[in-house]
């Protein structure tokens, strides 16, 4: 299962996630914080998966977190670099309530919100793991997942 071609056909059409349809494949989310080894937990996954190609449900996962952003930053109605999504950075309540009155909505409220819906529909899909981003938070209601 390609993923990314997936997921960039569905932006691309402005489809949302209610319109992928469930494939009952799991998917996993993992916690980023810092120096907790979350990309080294999702990659030693990926990589005991690949030990047992001879069933469907082990093959052809992947792992998304920096790809996350670069797909979000190609959305031309964000307006976002590839280094402001991956940063992180504070920005003030101040800020965005100011950015919020004059534009209608903040940046980083787009920016989220577009974020949630990118993970929802790769959880959807399945075959997936989620390193940060709010994985968790954004498909605690989903079935197939682990948290």
């Amino acid at each position: 299962m390609n993923h990314l071609k997936i997921l960039r056909q569905f932006l691309e059409e402005n489809r949302s996630a209610k319109d992928i349809p469930p494939t009952g494949f799991p998917f996993v989310t993992i916690s980023r914080q810092a120096g907790a080894g979350g990309h080294l937990l999702a990659h030693v996954i990926v990589t005991d998966l690949i030990q047992h190609q001879e069933n469907d449900r082990f093959r052809g996962w992947h792992v998304f977190d920096r790809e996350l952003c670069e797909i979000i930053a190609q959305d031309p109605k964000l307006q976002t670099s590839m280094q402001e999504l991956m940063s992180e950075a504070y920005k003030s309540d101040f800020k965005e309530f100011v950015e919020s009155l004059f534009v209608g909505r903040s940046q980083p409220y787009l920016q989220q919100k577009k974020t949630l819906e990118v993970v929802r529909m790769l959880a959807m899909l399945g075959k997936v793991i989620i390193v940060g981003r709010a994985g968790a938070l954004a498909t605690q209601e989903l079935p197939a997942g682990i948290h």
